[in-house]
């Protein structure tokens, strides 16, 4: 049956590319690849124009470059290369760059005031932020290389000259294993053995072990076989933002050969090994390694440092520190280079207490050299983790003469609370370190689908480990004797009648203690919650909790075991914690979850009479 007779009728969905369609033609523009190596100062940028007719007299195409993926003309800080061109086929255009850090852009052609786009590409180094927890940025190609797809230089660990013969004999020029053990600690990030950071300089060096893992956290990014230019190799996502890099299966060098690269159709044999600044622990004649073997292997990825680690890479992984291997290079969002010194700013725990008016928010400017003039930080102060969902934000500069600690003195809601980031500027440019909190009450992001925030109290709470007050279901206060007899919603044929759900309406607790968008959970936000998140038992501060831990961050939410109060008694207080919901379950019942076991949950109801504790969400 799917012989394709011609004759047969079938139906047809139809495509369509970029194309400028006139009365007479049909024309496409094409965005193709750019010329440029490291270290130049100048980038070509190329692009096709097709014509299912000649061109009649002169066509207006070009470029635009910036700094959006998804740039075109009126964007800010666009810029427009026009020319004109009276035949179809290639152009180009040359575009400086600074550093060696490139832009977007993307081919166009221009029919009467209209604009048609080809895709849209990226010439030079491009700092890749992939919303990983140490506010790392990746380099979207390996040391040596000029694209993403290119294998770049081959180094032995601790040299910065790729070579055409990798032994031991001629490894550190002859020195061997012996030479780095002079490197203070093990760790040569930002040294003169670094090769990223003496090729490429600035803020840029080799990855840690611990930011290699990060990458290969499955919390945090996806790993998917891809190919770049024909090279095989791994595309790696963001869970978080989207944003992604491409890691090329380069293989390794032992004396003069290449071992096992692979392109796209390759069957097995695909192997990827990438440095870091790392020593491998004790075992000085190895160094860390991020590796994998697509194929036989099915594409296992070892953070790797030893020949003897039992895993089924085998021997030929094994990380002498001699063999030549790919290094692709990281900047921390944090680091900024002043002048010739390197320095990188944190953001450090506030000075506050309960009820405090005023915090004490403090960062912390580091250094390779003593400062000579003054150099600005301060911090941006906000009412949300993230700025651009923040209605509120101020930047408050701070000149320093020293490195150091620096502080500021806030204002402060001692409920809602203020979130700061800590930061160098250099020019227009800002170079930010972590965000801290200041204050009781925080919206915690747990990357749910549907964007839902989390309080990080129980109501009535002051600390996240902390119960709080217990409320009757429907009730605004909190109170310590819970029966029938007191329960105010009631009637004398029973409870009063207050709909399927109370959540944001004047019954619920969180919305009228809270205001500002907190509300009672529903079921399905506690569904929510726990389909999304590792559930765990874990003690804070001699407290028993369940942690709901996000399965795409660090983020997460405790809920304090408390059990329920019935008259004046706790009840199912140990390994327990019930919390209501903001729906009801008949006349005189309503929904409530419980937390139990070592990490289990499901929903229940009681009456709306007993005292259970309250965990508030909000939408903004």
């Amino acid at each position: 049956y799917y012989n394709s007779q011609r004759y047969w009728g079938r139906t047809v969905r139809a495509v369509a590319k970029p194309n400028a369609i006139t009365a007479d033609s049909v024309m496409n523009v094409l965005t193709d690849s750019a010329a440029w190596k490291f270290g130049q100062t100048v980038a070509t940028l190329h692009a096709t124009l097709s014509s299912t007719t000649p061109l009649h007299g002169s066509t207006v195409v070009g470029f635009i470059t910036g700094n959006s993926k998804t740039i075109k003309h009126g964007d800010a800080g666009v810029v427009d290369y026009p020319q004109t061109i009276d035949a179809t086929g290639r152009f180009s255009q040359n575009v400086s760059i600074v550093d060696n850090v490139g832009q977007w852009y993307r081919a166009y052609v221009k029919i009467g005031t209209a604009y048609f786009y080809g895709s849209v590409k990226h010439y030079g180094l491009e700092l890749v932020d992939l919303g990983l927890p140490s506010h790392t940025l990746w380099a979207n190609m390996n040391v040596g290389a000029s694209s993403p797809g290119e294998y770049g230089n081959y180094f032995a660990w601790g040299e910065t000259a790729p070579k055409t013969n990798y032994t031991s004999s001629n490894y550190l020029g002859g020195s061997g294993n012996t030479a780095l053990n002079l490197v203070e600690g093990l760790n040569i990030a930002w040294t003169e053995y670094d090769a990223a950071h003496v090729n490429w300089g600035g803020a840029w060096q080799m990855p840690t072990k611990a930011q290699l893992e990060e990458l290969n956290n499955p919390e945090y990014c996806t790993w998917e076989f891809s190919s770049e230019d024909n090279q095989a190799g791994f595309r790696i996502t963001s869970r978080v933002n989207g944003n992604s890099i491409f890691l090329p299966s380069a293989g390794y060098m032992i004396g003069t050969s290449l071992t096992y690269p692979g392109t796209y159709s390759d069957v097995n044999w695909r192997t990827g090994s990438y440095w870091s600044s790392m020593q491998g622990g004790t075992a000085s004649v190895y160094a860390w390694t991020l590796s994998w073997r697509f194929g036989q292997y099915s594409g296992t990825r070892y953070i790797y440092n030893d020949g003897n680690d039992p895993n089924p890479l085998g021997n030929y992984n094994n990380a002498q520190r001699y063999w030549g291997r790919t290094v692709r290079a990281v900047i921390r969002q944090s680091v900024a280079i002043v002048g010739d010194a390197v320095m990188e700013v944190t953001t450090d725990t506030p000075e506050w207490t309960p009820r405090q008016t005023t915090a004490t928010i403090k960062g912390t400017l580091t250094s390779d050299k003593a400062l000579t003039s003054g150099v600005t930080v301060g911090f941006l102060v906000k009412n949300h983790y993230y700025t651009e969902r923040a209605t509120v934000k101020t930047y408050h500069d701070i000149t320093v003469t020293a490195a150091g600690e620096f502080s500021l003195d806030q204002n402060i809601d001692s409920d809602e609370g203020l979130y700061y980031t800590a930061y160098i500027k250099v020019g227009d440019s800002y170079y930010y370190g972590g965000t801290c909190h200041a204050g009781l009450r925080e919206m915690v992001n747990l990357g749910l689908p549907s964007g839902r925030l989390w309080a990080n109290l129980n109501l009535g709470a002051t600390k996240e480990d902390e119960v709080g007050g217990y409320f009757s279901w429907g009730e605004t206060a909190a109170k310590t004797t819970f029966t029938a007899d007191d329960y105010s919603l009631k009637t004398n044929d029973g409870y009063t009648d207050l709909g399927s759900n109370i959540s944001g309406t004047a019954y619920d607790a969180a919305h009228v203690l809270w205001q500002g968008g907190w509300r009672m959970p529903t079921e399905s936000d506690f569904s929510e919650l726990v389909n999304n998140c590792d559930l765990s038992y874990v003690t804070v501060n001699g407290h028993p909790c369940y942690k709901a831990k996000s399965r795409v961050s660090n983020a997460y939410v405790l809920f304090p075991e408390g059990g329920i109060k019935v008259g004046d008694e706790l009840s199912n207080g140990y390994y327990w914690a019930f919390y209501w919901t903001s729906n009801n379950s008949g006349a005189s019942d309503a929904r409530r979850t419980n937390f139990y076991g070592q990490g289990c949950w499901d929903m229940h109801y009681d009456n709306r009479a007993f005292g259970l504790p309250i965990k508030a969400v909000t939408d903004r």
